[in-house]
């Protein structure tokens, strides 16, 4: 089994199994880099949920046994499908690769494959692995668990997922991720209120998870502007893991308290606490790269 995976690594589409689908891309446009340069962290998890998107409406892929009616899901859903955790890792590739790009009609001219594979399925969730490859190579440049469950659109809990433990049966992908542990924030955390905007929302009718991300960044560079952390750490080291963890949600017009703060031990560590109305809904830690002389993505 493991010798045809390994034949299909390059192969575009459905594998063999149908439970891996590989798109290819131009590349990242110009939209998807920040100020400093860097591509942004919600770009990364908006490219997560374009290919899931193309496996949940692709006609012969096992997502559409996981997941089916997926048209209808905007307008008359038969379940929600909320992320309860993201394991984003990002290679120094990624960051060697941004270095040496080269702008072309709006696009950087860099093919890319993405891909997402079911690796486990639940009683009421599941788990993805996403891939980010440079075309041509075997560079791995993103890479992300993302821990699904499936909601009843009525009572917004999980609901069984039809036929989970037989399409559990045809998982040949066992990349496992590990469990999120929340951290509490300490006193004297460094604290910035958002309010939830339209443009922050989804289909979901909530805040959307990228969207939690670009909370964070915020917040840092809020910290990090008055002071608040270790100025040259977080300046000269590139993000390396990015963990997410979503207990709650949010709405249109909802306050946040946004706190963030570093591990005491290793300050390359910063964590994230997300209250809304002081209950903590997502948790969030950033684990950056050794100093190096390149300029961060914060």
């Amino acid at each position: 089994m493991e010798k045809k995976e390994e034949q299909e690594k390059d192969k575009l589409g459905l594998s063999h199994n149908r439970t891996k689908l590989t798109i290819l891309l131009p590349g990242f446009t110009n939209e998807q880099f920040d100020a400093r340069g860097n591509l942004q962290l919600y770009s990364m998890m908006k490219l997560f949920q374009q290919v899931t998107d193309g496996a949940l409406l692709h006609p012969e892929g096992i997502y559409r046994e996981l997941a089916p009616d997926y048209e209808d899901y905007v307008y008359n859903p038969k379940y929600l499908l909320f992320t309860i955790t993201h394991e984003l890792e990002i290679s120094l590739k990624l960051y060697e690769l941004i270095n040496t790009l080269t702008m072309c009609k709006n696009s950087y001219n860099c093919p890319i494959r993405a891909s997402s594979q079911l690796c486990h399925i639940g009683t009421s969730s599941y788990v993805e692995y996403f891939e980010v490859i440079q075309d041509g190579t075997d560079d791995i440049l993103l890479s992300c668990h993302n821990h699904t469950v499936m909601i009843d659109p009525q009572t917004r809990r999980p609901k069984a997922i039809p036929n989970g433990s037989e399409l559990a049966k045809r998982i040949t992908n066992t990349k496992s991720s590990k469990r999120v542990q929340p951290m509490a924030p300490p006193t004297g955390a460094f604290c910035n209120i958002v309010k939830v905007q339209y443009t922050d929302t989804d289909t979901n009718s909530h805040a959307n998870q990228a969207s939690y991300v670009t909370f964070c960044i915020n917040t840092l560079f809020g910290a990090v502007k008055q002071g608040y952390f270790t100025k040259d750490k977080l300046y000269n080291g590139n993000i390396r893991k990015v963990t997410m963890l979503y207990t709650g949600e949010s709405l249109i017009d909802d306050q946040l308290l946004v706190k963030t703060w570093q591990d005491r031990a290793e300050d390359s560590k910063v964590y994230f606490a997300l209250e809304k109305k002081g209950n903590i809904i997502v948790h969030c830690s950033f684990d950056y790269y050794p100093k190096t002389k390149q300029p961060s993505q914060l």
